[in-house]
């Protein structure tokens, strides 16, 4: 399970795509979260978060044709509920 220490370490660790099927669920988990800023696209006039694809970062713009290939690495750790919930302690 990763902790804290382990998100640290590898907090300067990027990953590029293309990503596993768990590696999009974990990024996408990320996306969500209400005290992490997402990644957002470069190229819209207003804030976008990005969804992430076994290609990539993709913007929700039906408009846009926005990517990016890369993403922090201790975001495609293995989903763990407990270390990306809220913690209200």
């Amino acid at each position: 399970m990763a902790d804290i220490l382990t998100l640290e370490k590898n907090k300067d660790m990027k990953i590029v795509a293309p990503w596993t099927k768990d590696q999009i669920r974990s990024l996408n988990a990320w996306q969500r979260r209400e005290d992490f800023h997402p990644f957002t696209c470069g190229k819209c006039d207003i804030v976008v978060p990005l969804f992430a694809t076994t290609q990539g970062w993709e913007c929700q713009s039906l408009l846009c044709d926005y990517t990016q290939d890369w993403a922090h690495g201790f975001m495609a750790a293995p989903f763990e509920d407990d270390i990306l919930k809220d913690n209200d302690s």
